[in-house]
């Protein structure tokens, strides 16, 4: 079970700020933006690595170069281990599914990008219960809703309680939590997906900066 909110390397001796020290993670982590732009009554989708790393090092750069407060309206950014790509389609995530969490009316002073850092946290740490079947974290800015998401590769009840279970820790009762199957996806929307998803291209935004 997650004891834990904030994994901090053995190297570090403070928890005042995210750790800078170079140790080696588990898993070599890739940064994602998506965002979605109308052009002509055309919506089209473009997905972007911004950078990689596999230390403890390395990801902070990335992560406080890119922070989710600052992230446009109808854009995501993610954090996928090793090669897999945020994307439902994807060889790790088609027989897998995401947790979505959203704040609830009555938490108007939960912070969704607290709950980003904590869930980052606990994915890159191998924190939770079943960490093999965490691929990855995002935050989406809906304009006025903010959404978390942790993706995983399976669909498996047992996984998806036990990871609900640990997340809980994170979450508390500040956030509506849902957990989505890929495969239960309407087929009309996944095909929708998928035509979208064929657009996409290897641009970033100027503004997101990438750290070697």
């Amino acid at each position: 079970t997650v004891s834990v909110l904030y994994w901090v390397p053995s190297c570090c001796d403070s928890m005042a700020t995210p750790p800078k020290c170079p140790s080696r993670l588990a898993d070599r982590w890739v940064f994602w933006l998506d965002r979605w732009e109308t052009n002509n009554g055309q919506t089209v989708q473009s997905l972007a690595d911004i950078g990689e790393a596999d230390t403890a090092r390395g990801f902070w750069n990335i992560f406080d170069a890119n922070p989710v407060e600052q992230l446009p309206e109808s854009c995501s950014l993610h954090v996928f281990k090793g090669q897999v790509r945020p994307e439902w389609e994807d060889k790790a995530n088609i027989n897998g599914g995401h947790f979505r969490f959203t704040t609830l009316p009555d938490q108007p002073n939960a912070s969704p990008g607290r709950l980003w850092y904590s869930l980052v946290l606990g994915a890159i740490g191998n924190q939770f219960t079943l960490s093999s079947s965490v691929v990855g974290v995002g935050f989406t800015n809906k304009g006025t809703r903010k959404v978390v998401s942790v993706w995983i590769n399976t669909a498996d009840q047992a996984v998806v309680r036990a990871l609900q279970s640990d997340m809980h820790v994170h979450t508390g009762e500040r956030f509506a939590s849902k957990f989505v199957a890929h495969q239960n996806i309407p087929r009309s929307d996944f095909t929708a997906q998928e035509t979208v998803l064929h657009r996409r291209t290897k641009s970033a935004p100027s503004q997101y900066v990438s750290v070697d």
